[in-house]
């Protein structure tokens, strides 16, 4: 027992025994010592409980959860843009003990979110992620982006404006921060927001994939779309692969 621990096992055993602790014998410091270390260090902690209000993540992360098992015990870093809660970044914060969280949320009002939910989503944010490995950028994530200096990461989540141009400008510049054999992870994309076919999330993501044809693998394709960066070209300059109707 150190000093520190020996002080605290005299100050608990004094409250125990509702005497000063100048009058406690070794054999009650030393009892009360055992117990202190139990209570401290050996006690089983209480899970950690969170605050949210609603779950977007769990059922469809675990379609695809698999495909992250890699990184496990992998020392990587994960982007996120779109937090709300919290739930997705504190889902890899406590499944992947080495990963390097940064999360980017303006918490501004969107035209799909009334102003206080998402300033109700933002203190959850900020409870929740209490004592985690979590940075949190209040800004755009194209400001972000081009405050980077080219900083790479190894899983992008993207999950912002539900419009179709917006989803393909995210995802496009996310596209260059993530690192080759990255992954990227495409939210809403079976999301119906708006009447006009061409204004959903599905337009963008489509015609970004498109445009990354022989950039990239698809692991998996549901409500979200699970992709893996590949180099365009190999060793020999050619192109690693042709354009084929299982990339879109």
């Amino acid at each position: 027992m150190n000093d520190i621990e020996y002080k605290n096992a005299m100050l608990y055993t004094a409250r125990v025994y509702k005497q000063g602790s100048r009058e406690l014998d070794r054999l009650q410091i030393y009892e009360a010592g055992k117990e202190y270390l139990w209570k401290s260090k050996y006690k089983k902690k209480k899970p950690m409980t969170y605050d949210f209000t609603c779950d977007w993540w769990t059922d469809r992360v675990n379609q695809y959860k698999s495909q992250l098992e890699h990184l496990k015990n992998a020392d990587f870093s994960y982007l996120e843009i779109g937090t709300y809660e919290g739930r997705s970044a504190l889902w890899f914060a406590d499944n992947f003990p080495k990963c390097n969280v940064t999360c980017i949320d303006p918490y501004q009002p969107y035209h799909d979110l009334p102003i206080h939910l998402i300033e109700e989503a933002e203190k959850r944010f900020y409870k929740n992620k209490e004592g985690k490995n979590i940075t949190h950028y209040k800004q755009g994530f194209i400001d972000f982006a081009l405050s980077t200096n080219n900083k790479k990461y190894d899983v992008i989540y993207v999950d912002g404006s539900h419009l179709s141009f917006d989803a393909f400008a995210d995802a496009t510049i996310a596209w260059r921060l993530l690192n080759n054999n990255g992954i990227m992870i495409l939210d809403d994309y079976e999301l119906q927001n708006y009447d006009k076919e061409y204004e959903n999330c599905k337009t963008g993501i489509d015609y970004f994939l498109k445009n990354i044809y022989n950039q990239h693998q698809v692991l998996y394709r549901g409500w979200q779309i699970v992709i893996k960066k590949t180099p365009a070209y190999d060793e020999m300059g050619f192109p690693n692969k042709k354009l084929g109707a299982k990339d879109f």
